[in-house]
């Protein structure tokens, strides 16, 4: 990361502030100010002019939240904000607030650098779009476009979604296209070469109005009666607590209507060893659709799997009833068999895949999804 990029950082905790900058600087960003507090934060951030800012939630007299609010008014830039799982209602205020990115403490700089590159990718993704549109309907249509695109290129080529937005936006100055037009014709090529062929007609209208940013993708599975099965890859905390807010806000619609009580859900996850998955447990646990489900621990062959049964500890650890069934296709068929409701697959892009292609009857769709 080049040295240029200066870093305002407002953590109330003199520790974890210190360990904050200290992570940073290993990291070759420059920390240009440190505050205490919410109003101190406003102040530095007027007189400083930092490239991005990394602000704890709730600090005395100003909170995080706020602060955000009042920097990005005067000078829009990237913002990180340092939160926890308890916070929900804070999370909302944030991202109504335009925070594009979180991160739950206690963290690790293998936690950190992702979610300052997930700030700085959606920050210039947000910018882009206000350039280029003129209303907010076109606004919402390319970034349901971009954010479609990015999810394919993250599934095909193993990007991160920064990676995969530099990508989108480095063809767009090439090839002076707009973004919305270069989405959709890699939307199109990836679509004819086999990948995410899930098809309109198998999503309900409910799901594409609910209020949720994720990716979250419904494909409708008839054996033996219909069964609905949701994917996302949600293989970070902070991706899991997008997943965990998109199925308390769906839950009315899996049941049919507000009225009718909803059916237990059935979870399928798979993780990766080297991801922080007991955070990505400890997201999707306080969800309130998942309260009764039945976790089914899986994994898939890739050479940084986390066993099925150390992840079957964690959710055994969080309260959940837990069946370890190794092979992808065996825990699927489990669930479709024995599931009173949806079934959720979650916690790896590689799982999700795999899965996939045993839903979605695409001989090439195999192909690509089991090399990955």
């Amino acid at each position: 990361m080049p040295n240029r990029v200066t870093v305002l950082v407002a953590e109330d905790e003199t520790i974890i502030r210190l360990d904050l900058r200290a992570q940073l600087e290993e990291s070759e960003y420059v920390v240009c100010g440190e505050a205490k507090d919410g109003h101190e934060a406003v102040a530095l951030a007027r007189t400083l002019h930092p490239d991005l800012a990394v602000l704890d939630v709730k600090m005395p007299g100003l909170d995080g939240i706020e602060a955000a609010r009042m920097i990005l008014a005067e000078r829009p830039i990237p913002i990180l904000m340092l939160t926890a799982y308890s916070d929900k209602e804070l999370v909302r205020r944030a991202a109504k607030a335009g925070v594009y990115a979180y991160l739950v403490k206690p963290f690790r700089t293998s936690d950190l650098l992702p979610a300052i590159e997930t700030a700085i990718a959606r920050f210039d993704e947000a910018q882009a779009l206000r350039e280029e549109t003129a209303t907010l309907a076109d606004a919402l249509a390319a970034r349901k476009a971009i954010e479609r695109a990015k999810g394919l290129l993250m599934e095909r080529e193993g990007l991160t979604e920064a990676d995969a937005f530099a990508r989108l936006r480095r063809a767009s100055q090439i090839s002076g296209q707009p973004l919305k037009a270069i989405a959709e014709a890699v939307i199109a090529a990836l679509a004819e070469a086999g990948i995410a062929r899930v098809g309109a007609e198998a999503r309900r209208a409910g799901y594409a109005n609910a209020r949720w940013p994720g990716r979250l993708e419904l494909i409708e599975v008839d054996r033996g009666g219909s069964r609905e099965v949701l994917l996302d890859g949600a293989h970070n905390p902070a991706g899991a607590a997008v997943l965990a807010q998109a199925l308390d806000d769906l839950r009315p619609l899996l049941a049919g209507g507000a009225d009718r009580r909803p059916p237990p859900l059935t979870l399928v996850m798979g993780a990766m060893a080297d991801k922080d998955v007991a955070g990505v447990v400890r997201a999707l646990a306080a969800s309130r659709a998942l309260a009764g489900a039945r976790v089914i621990c899986t994994e898939v062959q890739a050479a940084r799997v986390l066993p099925a049964g150390d992840l079957a500890a964690l959710w055994s650890t969080a309260g959940f009833q837990v069946r370890t069934v190794r092979p992808p296709a065996a825990a699927l068929d489990l669930a479709l068999a024995t599931a009173p409701g949806p079934v959720v697959v979650a916690g790896s892009l590689y799982l999700v895949g795999a899965i996939r292609a045993l839903l979605i009857d695409d001989p090439l769709l195999r192909d690509v999804s089991g090399s990955g």
